[in-house]
């Protein structure tokens, strides 16, 4: 077949199965194109679940006369005229294909009138075959337009199409949404007739009737739970609720409202923030329940992305990212985050002028630190810096005493005691070199014996004590220790969890470890492969700390050991239990399995040492250099081989 031009009618097809796949799909393009007309009041009817009939009516602009035919065209649209306007998207509609997709796929009547405007006119089309024709007509100020029988010239799409309760229930959805992004906009829903809901406008300002409003559409029990978020910076603002992670054991299902500049949004990126943000405040994985309004310069996303225009691409993602999380965390740890205009404030004693240049840096302090990565701007920033540290500062408030450092600065002396060590075996090793080229090079004299104090020898007589001892933490939670005069890198983490783990072990071999009663059961999907070992170790879960009521494909968990609260139950349960199962005869005889151990130790959360005598007591535990040595995090300083390649691998 040639190459040729698809007919416009064609064309339209084409588009409609991108931009109309259900009824609801409908009410979104007309809803949007009913809050760009700056509409005060709209109005959805739907019959038949959208099958038979969508109409939408609004008070907004109107269209006028000559520009009725227009509108159903394709790629048609008052709302951007040049490539630069694509790149700063500020209405929500902006293709122009909604209203020519939507014709062609049903009988369409557009009803309008501008207030400039004596007369109103309606303009009808049925299917893309069919010739618009205008024709007068009686109509308020504003616009409506009627979409009816649906599908009806392609039968197969009616055939996708799910139950009328289905359908509605995702007009509904699209409704809501639309409803909850603009607030001083008020809303309608009629139902075969019937009116559904009624949603008043109120002021952007009043927050009270902001959260009246938003209790009418999503609830009043989510509004009264939820908490205030209101974060303002150079780049992105944000402001809405978020509900608290639920209790412990609750199964929850997400509810997640987002929009961006009023557009309703599907996001990936953002919706992967806020579980970001979540897991990290509740220590685990937990339901996302908010409700979140973003504004951002619309230069910085691009909404030209998908047809649906539910999904968005930020130039500066990472940062949208971070910040949203860093939003999320704070609000619910009670933490201010402070405005990046507001974190020079300038002293009370300055004159009014001073005052003036001082806000006036500021500003471009926090507009410099917007632009961070991109080139040039740490120069920049730098310099106004400088301009900063020269204005007149207010008196410095007395510095709070120094806290007690943790270790003896005596015993923090990592770099004279490895060069010591290091300097030792590098002259013995000298020496022996010599040594031994003299011997070589003299065929009749005896051999020159190898000197005893060689560089394993020299580490292995360096042992000092059975405990590990500190020399430094060169990082936050990375301590450096000596142990039989070998030295390691080890995270203190990594450290607590395998001690713990050896603890674990032996309070198994003891005795029952210590269980935790749950509230509510907790009820854990499994195959029956497990629920019948489970069946037959009774004294390993009871020894393990578990109690369960087995069924036959779940298990309720009544009490589980104290480890593994507040941990992610379907996760470390699940796997807790089948090694428990594993071992049964050794649990069962007090031999805990260290794969279990360990798992159980990496559900507790350990904090950070905080006193000498904590420390000092973890590492008086550590005296098996083999076993440290074998731990993962951890990392051996090689002194010994580091000499021999410095001196040529004598």
């Amino acid at each position: 077949m040639p190459i040729h031009q698809l007919s416009v009618q064609l064309a339209n097809q084409i588009a409609a199965g991108e931009v109309v796949e259900r009824p609801s799909s409908v009410v979104k393009e007309l809803l949007e194109n009913a809050v760009d007309a700056g509409a005060h009041k709209i109005v959805l009817e739907v019959e038949g679940a959208g099958r038979l009939a969508v109409v939408v009516r609004d008070d907004g602009v109107g269209i006028a006369r000559e520009e009725l035919a227009l509108a159903l065209a394709p790629h048609a649209t008052s709302k951007i005229s040049t490539l630069e306007d694509l790149d700063a998207i500020a209405t929500l509609g902006f293709r122009g294909e909604a209203l020519a997709s939507i014709a062609s796929v049903s009988k369409l009547t557009l009803t309008s009138k501008p207030a400039t405007q004596e007369d109103a006119f309606a303009v009808h089309t049925e299917g893309p075959a069919m010739e618009p024709v205008i024709v007068p007509a009686a109509h308020p100020n504003g616009t409506s337009v009627e979409v009816r029988e649906l599908f009806f010239n392609t039968p197969a799409r009616r055939r996708f199409l799910r139950s009328d309760r289905t359908e509605f229930m995702r007009i509904k959805d699209i409704w809501l949404r639309t409803a909850l992004a603009h607030s001083d906009i008020a809303f309608e829903l009629y139902q075969d007739g019937k009116l559904v809901h009624t949603i008043p406008a109120v002021d952007v300002t009043d927050n009270a009737g902001q959260r009246r409003r938003f209790a009418k559409l999503i609830g009043g029990q989510f509004v009264r739970e939820a908490v205030d978020l209101a974060i303002k910076t150079p780049s992105l603002e944000l402001s809405g609720l978020l509900l608290p992670p639920p209790p412990e054991y609750a199964s929850v299902p997400e509810n997640i409202y987002l929009f961006l500049n009023g557009r309703p949004l599907s996001d990936k990126l953002l919706t992967h923030a806020l579980r970001e943000a979540y897991t990290e405040v509740n220590g685990s994985r937990a339901a996302v329940r908010a409700l979140l309004f973003l504004r951002c310069d619309p230069h910085a996303v691009d909404v030209n992305v998908h047809p649906r225009k539910d999904e968005v691409r930020f130039h500066e993602a990472r940062v949208v990212h971070d910040c949203l999380v860093d939003a999320v965390v704070s609000t619910f740890r009670g933490q201010k985050m402070p405005a990046r205009e507001e974190e020079h404030l300038p002293p009370p004693s300055l004159s009014p002028t001073q005052i003036a240049n001082f806000n006036s840096m500021s500003a471009e302090i926090g507009q410099a630190r917007s632009y961070a990565a991109q080139a040039g701007s740490q120069a920049k920033f730098n310099a106004l810096i400088n301009k900063m540290k020269q204005a007149p500062t207010p008196p410095t408030p007395p510095k709070e005493p120094a806290a007690t450092p943790l270790f003896d600065p005596a015993t923090l002396a990592p770099t004279q005691e490895v060069a010591r060590t290091a300097s030792t075996i590098s002259r013995s090793l000298e020496q022996s070199k010599t040594k031994a080229q003299v011997g070589a090079s003299t065929s009749n004299s005896a051999p020159v014996p190898t000197p005893v104090n060689s560089g394993s020898n020299l580490l292995a007589a360096a042992a000092v004590g059975d405990g590990a001892q500190l020399l430094d933490s060169p990082l936050p939670g990375v301590w450096l220790l000596k142990l039989r005069g070998r030295y390691f890198l080890v995270k203190t983490l990594t450290l607590q969890q395998a001690l713990y783990a050896q603890d674990l072990m032996a309070k198994v071999a003891a005795g029952p470890l210590p269980a935790v009663s749950l509230t509510l059961p907790f009820t854990l999907r499994t195959d029956g492969a497990l629920i019948r070992a489970l069946k037959q170790c009774p004294q390993a879960l009871e020894r393990m700390g578990f109690k369960l009521k087995l069924k036959r494909e779940s298990l309720d968990l009544l009490a589980i050991p104290q480890e593994l609260k507040g941990s992610e139950l379907v996760g470390n349960a699940g796997r807790a239990l089948h090694l428990t199962a594993a071992g049964a005869k050794s649990i069962s005889n007090g031999q805990c399995p260290q794969q279990l151990a360990q798992l159980l130790a990496s559900c507790v959360t350990f904090l950070p040492l905080t006193s000498k005598a904590e420390s000092a007591a973890l590492l008086s535990k550590i005296t098996d250099v083999t076993a440290l040595a074998a731990m993962a995090g951890v990392s051996e300083l090689m002194i010994d081989k580091w000499a021999h390649d410095l001196l040529g691998g004598a």
